[in-house]
């Protein structure tokens, strides 16, 4: 033959037409059917369920870390020592790392980095949520980040190496992106009265 497969190849049991099977065939067969797709159903719906509380999960996991954040007396400490350093001296970090004897100072700055690293770190795996910490932590973010850039180079060249802070870096991004308006069809307006 030429490749062709004809129904005379197949046993005459599986060549049945749909006039020859009987009620109960036919029911049968749209029973199966259904269930097949009930259960295809099911799954999807169970798969949705599953992002969602994962999703869910994610977002509470971001309030209570930014919460403990808020609320911590070391972290508060080293936010306030970096504010004032930040207001003493703006327009240059750098001294602070050349200069050996700055080494509290360059410990501030190092947590702060540090802090928004692990941040950063968590979003990508999931553990926490980028749109929920978006709304709470863009500006600080951003700010933070232009703060000590110089810093941030300054330590990559001394230890010739591009990646020290990258995951920071890329939370800035992140956070200077628009915000993405997806399947806003979905999403429900507030009302404010």
């Amino acid at each position: 033959m030429d490749g062709q497969t004809t129904l005379a190849h197949f046993p005459a049991a599986i060549v049945t037409k749909a006039a020859d099977l009987t009620e109960y065939e036919k029911l049968s067969l749209l029973s199966s059917y259904i269930y097949t797709l009930s259960t295809i159903i099911l799954l999807f719906i169970a798969m949705l369920q599953f992002r969602h509380s994962r999703r869910d999960s994610s977002i509470r996991a971001t309030i209570a870390i930014l919460q403990e954040e808020a609320n911590d007396a070391n972290i508060k400490k080293t936010r306030s020592d970096f504010h004032d350093l930040i207001r003493a001296k703006p327009e240059n970090l750098v001294g602070f790392f050349e200069d050996q004897k700055f080494e509290r100072e360059r410990e501030v700055l190092r947590s702060v980095a540090n802090r928004y690293e692990y941040i950063a770190i968590a979003i990508k795996t999931k553990a926490m949520n980028l749109s929920t910490y978006l709304k709470l932590w863009k500006s600080s973010t951003i700010h933070d980040w232009y703060k000590m850039a110089d810093f941030i180079q300054a330590a990559r060249d001394w230890h010739n190496n591009q990646a020290i802070w990258n995951e920071f870096e890329w939370l800035k991004d992140q956070c200077e992106q628009p915000e993405k308006k997806f399947l806003f069809i979905f999403q429900r307006k507030r009302r404010y009265t």
